[in-house]
Formats: structure tokens, C-alpha cells, sequence
């Protein structure tokens, strides 16, 4: 728990990931997209103090021991909710997943809760049918591309989005 001016916080951290992005998860065909995704996000760090920069390298593949340290002991996060980003069809092994988040989870109890992920349709499906008031992001697709959108049942006054042809 963090303390500052002796008050106690309790610190969530709500949005995390734990990824590999590494050449060997590479799909062969997709290295441009998978390589693309990762150089971004480590262009970030650019915005950080040069002395937190981390190597393309090292950055490709979070480690367990970095985010342990990074957001449990720097960090003073007291719990962190995973939110799978999957990419299988850039990444073999997914960016990170559900199933990949639960082994960290499995190995350090009480530090991590799980975000899973839905396809865009049964969002709706599901939402309609249980009567259910809880906030989902999800995809929507508008004008031929597909864009992020966060809704909260009953808001939902449109029909559900289609699939991709």
C-alpha cells in the first residue's frame, strides 16, 4: 500500500499487459504488423527521462521479473487488472492473452484481476439477453472501418454491429 503525509492508498492500477512481442512470436507473413505494433508502443518511452528508456529489445518481450518490479515494487500498485490484447494474426502465441495473464496470476495470488475478451456481436447478444448494466468496450463497425466504442447497456439505441466480410 502506498503511503504519502501518512495516509494509506490503496493503488489500482485498471489497464495493464503482459506481452511478447518478440520475432520468434512473429507470424510469417505478418512481421511488418507485429514489428509496426511494438515499435510504436516502445516510441512511447521517448516521452519518459532517457534513464527509464528500455532497448526495442528488451521491450519486445515483458518479463516477468520487470513487471513484478515495475508495478509492484516501483509502482506501488496493490492490485492490476489484465486486459488481453490478442493479435493472432500478427502474433503465433497472441500479443498477451487471458490464458497468458492467468499463469502470472496463478503464480502470484491476489495481485491480478482478469479482463477476457468478447467478440463484437455477443457483447450485444449478451447484453439483450441477461438484461446485463455492465460497461464493455468493443468494436463497432461504421463507414467500413472498424473503431473503438464504449457503451453501457440499455444505452444502446442502434442495432448490433455486423461482422466482417
Amino acid at each position: 500500500m502506498y503511503e504519502k503525509n501518512g495516509e494509506k492508498y490503496f493503488v489500482v492500477d485498471g489497464h495493464m499487459h503482459y506481452w511478447n512481442a518478440a520475432p520468434d512470436n512473429w507470424v510469417p507473413g505478418a512481421e511488418q504488423y507485429a514489428k509496426g505494433w511494438i515499435e510504436c508502443f516502445h516510441a512511447y518511452m521517448g516521452l519518459g527521462p532517457p534513464e527509464t528508456h528500455w532497448s526495442l529489445e528488451h521491450f519486445q518481450k515483458y518479463s516477468e521479473e520487470d513487471l513484478m518490479k515495475d508495478v509492484f515494487e516501483d509502482g506501488y500498485v496493490d492490485v492490476a487488472v489484465f486486459q488481453p490484447t490478442y493479435l493472432k494474426e500478427w502474433y503465433k502465441e497472441g500479443f498477451n492473452t487471458t490464458e497468458r495473464n492467468a499463469l502470472m496470476g496463478e503464480k502470484h495470488p491476489g495481485k491480478f484481476v482478469y479482463n477476457t475478451r468478447r467478440a463484437p456481436t455477443s457483447t450485444w447478444r449478451h447484453a439483450r439477453n441477461s438484461g446485463s448494466r455492465t460497461s464493455t468496450c468493443t468494436r463497432a463497425r461504421r463507414s467500413g472501418r472498424w473503431t473503438r466504442t464504449r457503451s453501457t447497456w440499455p444505452t444502446w439505441t442502434t442495432p448490433p454491429p455486423t461482422s466482417p466480410a
